[in-house]
């Protein structure tokens, strides 16, 4: 097992991704922060990925736009079942993978994305996913709510909270409890 900071944004964790591949990586467990899209989905609650929207600009050199970026069902379900454990609202659904965080003067789309019901917006989820399928690895993805997106780019924003910081501690561990179960040999 290792624990690798992809950095932030798409290209570094397609990189990372493809790197860890190489090192021998049969599982890629994303585990971070993501900014929420709909009201239900609050601070501290945590998202497992099912799927994400390709709104970034790595995955489209990689595989046509229009293959899903998905994860490994298996991986999904473990991590959610897992994160379900520890007591915090777990959510499961489409996350949208974007290239920029703070919005300029076009408009990013994120009340689109929140309309056809995308629960959060992160930065790297896609390209995990789209390199573990093109490597016919596993990939997964676990993210604590960190704010509601829709209003970050006013400048209401702050992740530097104790809600975001239990939420990011639980979601280590179901990650962690996740892993060992998928590894887990077994019976025949």
């Amino acid at each position: 097992m290792g624990v690798i900071s992809t950095g932030v944004g798409a290209p570094g964790a397609a990189i990372c991704a493809e790197e860890a591949i190489r090192a021998g990586a049969k599982i890629l467990i994303r585990v971070g922060t993501a900014g929420s899209l709909q009201d239900h989905v609050r601070d501290g609650h945590l998202v497992v990925a099912l799927g994400a929207v390709r709104a970034e600009g790595t995955t489209p050199r990689l595989l046509p736009l229009e293959f899903p970026a998905l994860s490994t069902p298996e991986v999904a379900e473990v991590l959610a079942e897992e994160a379900e454990k520890l007591g915090l609202p777990v959510h499961r659904g489409v996350v949208v993978t974007m290239d920029a965080f703070y919005q300029g003067v076009l408009d990013l789309g994120l009340d689109t994305y929140a309309r056809c019901g995308a629960l959060a917006v992160e930065m790297e989820c896609a390209a995990i996913f789209c390199v573990a399928q093109l490597r016919a690895v596993k990939a997964g993805a676990i993210l604590a709510i960190d704010g509601d997106a829709r209003r970050a780019t006013s400048g209401d924003y702050n992740p530097h909270r104790e809600v975001v910081r239990r939420a990011v501690d639980r979601e280590i561990e179901a990650a962690l409890n996740a892993l060992l179960r998928l590894l887990q040999p077994r019976p025949s």
